[in-house]
């Protein structure tokens, strides 16, 4: 029997996904029973094998199924049923991570994330990435001893440096990074690292913010301390008048409202967390360097010595395949990352790092990275010259750099023709948010090309 029905709407690879949560949460899969593989799911039901090895990679990040060696996928331990009320055969804790009647709403909010950040990124040449691996591996072929991974490593952080400092401002030396496999695994680093400094670590969380970024200090236990974003950013006059171990933050574009955090607030911020010892994360993801062009700055180049960790990922420029991220820290914090971060080495890994730092110290960079901005400048500017002549009092908060923006109409029902490609806000705010009145929507204009955008302003008559 086939384990998905066929979709009325959406991804395949996001409908696989609901229906094996469907059968683990409704008891028809239990722990430990293994899932069709790959190769059976692709060949019955019709789906590609990339397809259903995202799925089933996305179910295991999310921590429905785990793989097991030699035996491929097995439904994991401890997964919520909503036949028993049970997690793991014992009764659910009233603060249990997710209610059974929230599955279906996590799995969509993971979904949108995931198609709010996808975005156009420069494509490497077909010559330029076979040049590089053939060069890589003509050295192993030879018997000739290739770089090793902390010889990559280092011209991987020395480029980085250069890049850092050309797109954002940031002045760091190569031991005050660390380079892991990606944004998420960042988070991970950190967030580990605070469990070995406290066991009952405490975060401030932007509301609105990234769904992955709320799953994962959640799942390892932390105390969340929800704060909204205002018209000024993060709302730092709402925090609690006691310390807390960490504040997440996305200072210069806020993930999906796309607002930034003002001057004052993050004068605010800096001496809150002074005050009360608190270590501040900032996540860059969003922000796509603007070249040259006024930006609204991060926070590292202004409080260098703060005790602060800085994220920024190359995916936003290079692409997910070679999806590495960078995260910078004062040397009394980069030490304890350095100490808990395994290293990934093997050729794959070790490719990744030599493509990175070949394309970041080659012309190829600002020619395929202007190319880029000036598509999505005009995938912007089509986007809110199209909603302006429906409603020419249209509000927005976003950068024609980003991946997607919000706006608000000034009043009347969403146009049908953008209604099917733009999310409300509030799938995203765990309490109500001050910035969604009028309802306020986010418009994921990365996910869409050129002709799709001017195909929807065909559609949006003027009022």
């Amino acid at each position: 029997m086939s384990i998905i029905t066929p979709p009325i709407r959406g991804s395949l690879r996001h409908h696989l996904i609901e229906q094996v949560i469907d059968l683990i949460s409704s008891g028809a899969l239990q722990p430990g029973d293994r899932l069709p593989s790959i190769r059976t799911v692709s060949e019955r039901d019709g789906i590609s094998r990339g397809t259903v090895v995202v799925a089933y990679k996305d179910l295991e990040s999310l921590g429905y199924i785990e793989g097991k060696e030699r035996s491929g996928y097995v439904v994991k331990e401890g997964v919520i049923r909503q036949d028993s009320g049970s997690v793991g055969g014992t009764k659910c804790r009233d603060n249990a991570l997710f209610a059974e009647d929230e599955l279906g709403a996590l799995c969509r909010r993971f979904a949108v994330a995931n198609r709010l950040q996808s975005h156009d990124t420069a494509t490497l040449s077909a010559h330029f990435i076979r040049k590089t691996i053939n060069h890589f591996y003509a050295h192993i072929e030879s018997n000739a001893r290739p770089e090793s991974g902390a010889a990559l490593q280092h011209d991987l952080k020395k480029q980085l440096a250069r890049y850092a400092k050309l797109t954002r401002g940031i002045s760091c030396q190569t031991d005050s990074m660390v380079v892991m496999a990606s944004q998420q695994q960042a988070l991970s680093l950190i967030a580990h690292y605070g469990k070995t400094r406290n066991a009952n670590p405490s975060i401030i969380l932007e509301d609105p913010c990234s769904p992955h970024v709320v799953h994962l200090f959640t799942s390892l236990g932390y105390e969340i301390i929800n704060v909204s974003i205002g018209d000024n950013g993060l709302d730092v006059a709402a925090f609690p008048d006691r310390p807390v171990d960490f504040i997440y933050t996305a200072p210069s574009y806020n993930f999906p409202s796309g607002i930034a955090i003002s001057h004052a607030n993050r004068v605010r911020l800096r001496q809150w967390s002074e005050q009360q010892h608190a270590l501040i994360i900032e996540d860059d993801a969003c922000c796509m360097p603007q070249n040259g062009q006024v930006v609204t700055p991060p926070l590292q180049p202004v409080y260098p010595a703060h005790p602060l960790f800085y994220l920024h990922p190359l995916g936003e420029l290079i692409g997910n395949s070679i999806d590495l991220s960078l995260l910078v820290a004062p040397p009394d914090l980069i030490q304890p990352l350095r100490q808990l971060n395994a290293l990934n080495g093997g050729p794959t890994a070790m490719i990744n790092h030599q493509l990175a730092a070949v394309f970041l110290g080659s012309h190829y960079l600002i020619r395929c990275w202007e190319k880029m901005l000036k598509v999505r400048r005009r995938k912007f500017w089509l986007a809110v010259e199209g909603l302006r002549q429906y409603d020419p009092q249209l509000e927005y908060r976003g950068s024609p750099h980003a991946a997607f923006f919000s706006f608000t109409l000034s009043s009347g029902p969403l146009p049908a023709a953008v209604a099917e490609v733009v999310y409300p806000l509030a799938l995203f705010c765990r309490n109500p948010s001050p910035i969604d009145t009028p309802p306020r929507y986010v418009y994921p204009i990365g996910a869409l090309s050129i002709n799709e955008i001017i195909k929807i302003n065909a559609g949006l008559a003027p009022r």
